[in-house]
């Protein structure tokens, strides 16, 4: 018996991707740095962070791309940790295209504001992403999944 789990994919020119728990990525990396930045948009639950290939518990694997399917957005990761260049990683909006999360917090019309996220392109503009609906933190006790 094999351990190794299998893969369909949808065509054949279609290549496998895992997806990943984003509770599991090491703190202060570039994937919890989007887990970050990407929940002022919507829930992690909500949020799909992808890796090529095949994985299985335990492989050390790179992000590769991030959807958020309530909003119909998704994003690549261009650089360093994807493509194994020397440029920092970023994530690239795929529509429209040519646009990347920003680490800038917004001024003027958007300060103060806490669920929103700073597109940016070559040529220094940017462009904010609010979301339509209510995003609200979810307060757990100690023992969220208790009786009590």
């Amino acid at each position: 018996m094999s351990t190794r789990p299998q893969v369909l994919s949808a065509a054949p020119d279609v290549s496998p991707m895992t997806l990943l728990n984003p509770l599991e990525f090491v703190a202060g990396s570039f994937a919890a740095w989007c887990v970050g930045v990407l929940t002022r948009l919507d829930a992690c639950s909500h949020v799909l962070f992808w890796a090529n290939g095949v994985a299985t518990l335990g492989d050390e694997v790179a992000l590769s791309k991030v959807e958020l399917p309530r909003l119909g957005l998704s994003f690549t990761v261009v650089g360093g940790g994807a493509a194994g260049g020397n440029e920092l990683p970023r994530l690239m909006c795929t529509d429209p295209a040519g646009w990347f999360v920003s680490d800038a917090r917004p001024s003027g019309v958007g300060a103060g504001l806490h669920h929103v996220l700073v597109l940016a392109n070559a040529a220094g503009d940017a462009q904010l992403l609010i979301p339509n609906s209510r995003v609200e933190r979810v307060v757990c006790g100690d023992a969220p999944l208790s009786a009590e």
